[in-house]
């Protein structure tokens, strides 16, 4: 493999940031293989893919209960973290695009917001009963730090003001999917959000841990 690197044949991934042990965040060029994404993910970064699940991008009318696309359809989402309303959300996310589309991804980093949060004890409530466990996240207590607009509302002023920062967030980087075939980030530190994207353009997750 680090023959084929050198000599142009197999385009390396562009690991954007790290922690003390792991890639935080790469990108998948166009060119790399599925199992090449797989190789890396178990093999480089040792972690382990636990489930891949299968979307498409639909219009409201067809898109899943509770899910963004059925707030937002086709059209720009809100930024958000996987797996949200569950309670050991997974830590790791990659999204998988076999088919260049012209859209993009962009990611932000939420340790800021985090920080902001939990000093001042930020009370979130989940609004789906989806795992009643977790009707209410309270920082710092329940991290991580959960987003999602559509089963999650602020309940006290500390939580609409970390609410208030996302947009306002700087952008950590950005996936255009004509030229990325995947994207594997830190679902516990990186919020993302989808912009416009035509019908029907179908997606990987794949749940890491």
């Amino acid at each position: 493999r680090r023959e084929l690197e050198m000599n142009g044949q197999y385009p390396a991934p562009t690991c954007l940031s790290k922690n003390e042990e792991r890639h935080d965040a790469t990108i998948f060029p166009r060119g790399t293989s599925i199992d090449d994404v797989y190789f890396h993910i178990t093999n480089i970064l040792g972690l382990n893919v636990q489930h891949v699940e299968q979307f498409e991008s639909r219009i409201k009318i067809h898109a899943r209960k509770n899910s963004l696309s059925s707030i937002y359809g086709l059209g720009q989402q809100p930024f958000h973290t996987d797996f949200a309303t569950e309670v050991r959300p997974a830590k790791y996310v990659a999204l998988v695009r076999t088919k260049p589309v012209k859209a993009c991804t962009t990611f932000i980093d939420l340790e800021p917001i985090f920080q902001t949060a939990q000093s001042s004890n930020a009370l979130f409530a989940c609004t789906v009963p989806v795992e009643s466990r977790i009707r209410t996240i309270r920082l710092p207590s329940d991290r991580p730090l959960r987003i999602n607009s559509v089963v999650y509302r602020p309940v006290n002023r500390a939580a609409e003001y970390a609410t208030q920062l996302l947009p306002s967030a700087p952008i950590a980087f950005t996936a255009h999917w004509e030229q990325t075939l995947a994207v594997m980030f830190n679902n516990h530190r990186y919020a993302h959000a989808r912009g416009p994207i035509e019908h029907g353009s179908p997606i990987e997750r794949w749940r890491i841990h």
